[in-house]
Order: structure tokens, then C-alpha cells, then sequence
């Protein structure tokens, strides 16, 4: 079963109302207006009713109100709790492989925990000049949310610059975060180990949470922090 991501609602009845408007009235001045008498008593019946662009732009034009006010967005939250949804079943993964396909990597994933959890490896990392090994966790106590527990690139060439190394990583931390959009995750929950590994010249602690800060990560004060790690978060629902 496939289902939406939002809801589309109009408002036409609440309008109408506000301004007492009949809807007959109105209905035979959108009729003069050019369109149909039967799509505008369906987009009145119906809150959630599909419109194409050339109607809500009748509407809007009609109504006299900014197209924001016709019509507005909200999140379907039966997508936070649709079972397909919960752990790395073939078809998430088969979605995050196509994400990293495009940044170039294949990986190897080991599922474990019921799906809830697993780890990640780029396939024949030790061809690759840089990597990616990680730990993923799926946590479904309440919304959905993505945990990466590790998400470290590392460097098999010493040749390879910072800069390369911290592109690298944020390209690959974006793709995970396109995948968890893709299926429906409320939020990803980054950990940043505050420890800079020098034998494989990963990136620093503060190349780190620069990328945090340029893909809109949030430190998160409800998991506590140490001197070793810190959490941050991305709320992927939209307001």
C-alpha cells in the first residue's frame, strides 16, 4: 500500500463561509469564470480533493485570497507508522544502495536485531582510496527515527587531502539523509565521536560538526553528552 507523504486540504468551504459567500452563488461565478460546476462542488465536498494547478488558481483569483490561504500542506503522519516502514528489509536497502550508487559506492550491509540494526561497509573498501564504515539503528519506540551510531570515512591513500576527506564524508551523510526521507523516517540522530583517529587521517572533530552545522543538524540536549561523543539531530517532518 502506497501512501502520501501529505495531505493536501483546501479551504474553499471556510472562505466561502468567512466572507457570506452562498456556495451556489459562487459556483455560478466560477462557472462564468471557465470552469466546471461539477469540479467546484467536488473541491467544496471534499477538503482533501486533488485540483489541478488551473483550478486552485481559478479559485484563487475568484476568492480574492493568496493561494496559501485556498490551500495547505500538512504531513501524513500514517507514513511514521506504516510497518513496511520499521527496519532494513530488502526494499530499504535495495533505496539507500541506489542513494550511495550515485555518490559512487557500493556497500556491504550485515543486518542484525530483528532489522533494527546494522553495519555498514563500502564493498571492497581497501580498493577504494577513502571509505565509509559505520553502525546504523532504526528506533521505532515512537516515530521512526534513523540512529547513525558510527558513520566514519576512512583513508587508504596518504596522499588524500582534508578537504577531500570532508567532502566526501558530507556527500555520503547527505545520501543517508535523502534514504531516511525516502522511507519515511521522522528524524536522523548523528553521533560524533569527539576524538580525531590521525592513523587514517579521518576527518577532524570540527570538520565534523561544520558539516552537522551545513546540513542543518541540531546538537540534541535530551541524550546526554560527554567529552567522548555528542548527538545531533535532523528533523525530517515538515512543519
Amino acid at each position: 500500500m502506497k501512501i502520501e507523504n501529505e495531505i493536501i486540504t483546501n479551504h474553499l468551504r471556510e472562505i466561502l463561509d468567512e466572507k457570506h459567500i452562498p456556495l451556489k452563488y459562487f459556483v455560478k461565478q466560477a462557472v462564468i469564470y471557465g470552469l466546471s460546476r461539477a469540479t467546484v462542488y467536488k473541491v467544496a465536498a471534499h477538503r482533501h480533493c486533488k485540483m489541478s494547478e488551473e483550478v486552485s488558481h481559478g479559485l484563487v483569483e475568484l476568492l480574492n485570497v493568496p493561494h496559501d490561504t485556498l490551500i495547505t500542506w500538512s504531513q501524513n503522519m500514517d507514513t511514521y507508522f506504516d510497518d513496511d516502514l520499521r527496519g532494513f528489509t530488502p526494499k530499504n536497502l535495495e533505496i539507500l544502495s541506489k542513494e550511495m550508487a550515485e555518490a559512487g559506492i557500493s556497500l556491504h550491509y550485515q543486518v542484525y536485531s530483528r532489522n533494527d540494526s546494522m553495519n555498514v561497509t563500502t564493498r571492497y573498501a581497501q580498493n577504494h582510496r577513502m571509505f565509509l564504515d559505520g553502525n546504523f539503528r532504526i528506533c521505532t519506540d515512537g516515530l521512526p527515527e534513523l540512529w547513525l551510531t558510527g558513520f566514519d570515512v576512512f583513508n587508504n591513500r596518504i596522499d588524500t587531502t582534508a578537504t577531500e576527506l570532508k567532502s566526501f564524508h558530507s556527500q555520503l551523510l547527505k545520501r543517508v539523509i535523502k534514504f531516511a526521507e525516502k522511507v519515511g523516517m521522522y528524524k536522523v540522530v548523528y553521533t560524533v565521536f569527539q576524538d580525531d583517529d590521525s592513523r587514517y587521517r579521518c576527518i577532524s572533530t570540527g570538520q565534523n560538526l561544520q558539516i552537522c552545522k551545513e546540513l542543518g543538524f541540531k546538537v540534541n540536549t535530551r541524550h546526554g553528552a560527554s567529552d567522548f561523543q555528542r548527538n545531533f539531530e535532523k528533523i525530517l517532518i515538515k512543519n
